[in-house]
């Protein structure tokens, strides 16, 4: 048998292998080469996968940044704009609400003067006024926002103090009322602190705001009267200014409440008198519809193509 010579993997040396095992020696080796460079390559192609999707991670890592923090400057601005227009809204709406009650108040009575944004203290001032000098005042506090806020009636009673008032309201829009003056669309203000008195009132509804605002200027004028009769420090006067601050608010509050009542009571009967015409007046489309469709019938037995139609009724919705 033919001998081959090959060199040991580990010493070098060369080994006398017979032919068939020279052979078989030679493919393990051609076989193990091969898987090594296999692993190796593979080895190779998924680091430079991974290299590659790290890479794709740390791009998309640093898109999606880029986005939250587009989304972000976005929502600031949007805020921005939103409190911008708010606050727009809010400064027409005050300035309307002065010249309404600038117009409707009585001018002999009433000095309505408007303090506007920027300046500190209350927003309008009312003062009462007999024989020209100014007898008191009630400020107005308006509120453009939706939410009612705890720090509201501090913050004007302390304005109330600031201006030497007598009287003071908060005009807030519907849906930031306390619950418990919804109904009415007025009363006072709840308050932690301790002697805190002053009203809200429906700014929606200027002709409640401007009532109300008559009502305190007649207690001012009536009070100045009093002092000027009875003296400032008389009974009379310590009397009325007691009603004024207790009895005389319990008194309007509970008017209110019947009022509001009663004000439920007509508009549910209404809403169940409109409903009940609306029915009667479906009911008579419908007769004078079938009315139509027995004319005609009986109109194309005599073939009379001239005939005319019965009259058509008009049907308007009444107001109650």
């Amino acid at each position: 048998m033919n001998s081959m010579k090959i060199a040991c993997p580990k010493c070098g040396e060369e080994i006398d292998l017979a032919e068939g095992e020279f052979n078989f020696r030679f493919k393990t080796m051609a076989d193990e080469q091969a898987r090594l460079r296999t692993e190796q390559a593979k080895l190779e192609m998924e680091k430079a996968y991974r290299e590659k999707l790290e890479a794709k991670d740390l791009a998309i890592k640093e898109y999606l940044d880029k986005l939250i923090s587009s989304q972000t400057k976005a929502q600031e601005l949007e805020a921005k704009l939103s409190q911008g227009s708010a606050q727009k809204q809010g400064i027409i709406a005050e300035n309307d609400l002065y010249e309404y009650l600038k117009k409707h108040l009585p001018v002999d009575k009433c000095e309505v003067e408007k303090r506007g944004q920027g300046r500190s203290g209350t927003d309008i001032i009312i003062y009462a006024r007999v024989g020209g000098e100014r007898k008191g005042s009630t400020i107005i506090d308006d509120k453009w926002t939706s939410n009612w806020s705890n720090e509201w009636p501090e913050k004007v009673w302390s304005d109330m103090q600031k201006h030497g008032a007598d009287f003071a309201l908060i005009a807030a829009n519907p849906t930031a009322l306390p619950e418990e003056i919804k109904t009415a669309g007025f009363g006072l203000a709840p308050c932690r602190a301790k002697g805190v008195r002053l009203w809200v009132v429906d700014r929606s509804n200027p002709a409640l705001v401007l009532n109300i605002v008559i009502d305190n200027i007649e207690k001012l004028i009536k009070m100045s009267e009093i002092r000027a009769i009875q003296g400032a420090g008389s009974a009379a006067v310590q009397k009325f200014q007691e009603y004024l601050a207790k009895d005389y608010e319990t008194h309007l509050r509970e008017k209110a409440r019947r009022m509001s009542a009663a004000l439920k009571s007509i508009n549910d009967i209404h809403k169940k008198v409109a409903g009940e015409c609306e029915k009667a007046q479906e009911a008579l489309k419908a007769y004078w519809d079938t009315e139509r469709i027995v004319h005609e019938s009986v109109a194309a037995c005599f073939n009379l193509e001239n005939s005319t139609g019965l009259p058509q009724i008009g049907f308007e919705k009444l107001e109650i």
